[in-house]
């Protein structure tokens, strides 16, 4: 985001010719990100701030961050499998729901609302929801209310996922 900005600046600031304006943004695309690794922890860490954060235990914070784990891990699975934004959601959900629930029932968790919270907000589509309401504010209105659909129906698959995991096994 940091080159992608400083190249936007560059242009605004001065003439550049099209060929090495192609270049850089080949650059930038070929670099790479976090690695695997990274990412799988920094799903645990988070899932298991929020847990906490959200009134939860250590215990709890400890389960999240194993469910994190487990989200991460079915996040990269459905998106190989090239399954569709909604049904991942409901995927990754159910998972991550059925890891709590089962954490708990062996005692390492004490809440199941707190370790799912702490996961579900991984799966929120924030930005999704945030970008519809600044394109409508700013009058795209169409733009803006087909963000907040597809926002919309991906939190609804969130908590499908997670309510299937409930209703089938009561807290």
């Amino acid at each position: 985001i940091e080159r992608c900005n400083a190249l936007s600046r560059k242009v605004c600031a001065e003439i550049m010719p099209v060929e090495d304006l192609q270049e850089t943004v080949w650059q930038i695309r070929q670099e790479k990100g976090y690695s695997g690794l990274v990412k799988f922890f920094t799903y645990g860490v988070i899932s298991a701030s929020f847990s906490v954060f959200f009134g939860g235990t250590w215990a709890d914070g400890v389960a999240a961050f194993l469910c994190g784990l487990l989200l991460y891990a079915a996040v990269e699975l459905c998106t190989r499998l090239r399954l569709q934004r909604i049904i991942l959601n409901i995927v990754c959900s159910a998972l991550v729901g059925l890891g709590a629930v089962l954490l708990t029932s062996l005692g390492l968790g004490q809440s199941v609302d707190k370790i799912i919270i702490g996961n579900i907000m991984l799966l929120i589509p924030g930005i999704a929801l945030t970008t519809s309401v600044r394109d409508m504010i700013s009058g795209d209105t169409i733009s803006g209310l087909l963000g907040l659909c597809e926002g919309l129906i991906r939190a609804l698959g969130v908590a499908v996922g997670f309510a299937l995991v409930l209703w089938k096994f009561p807290v």
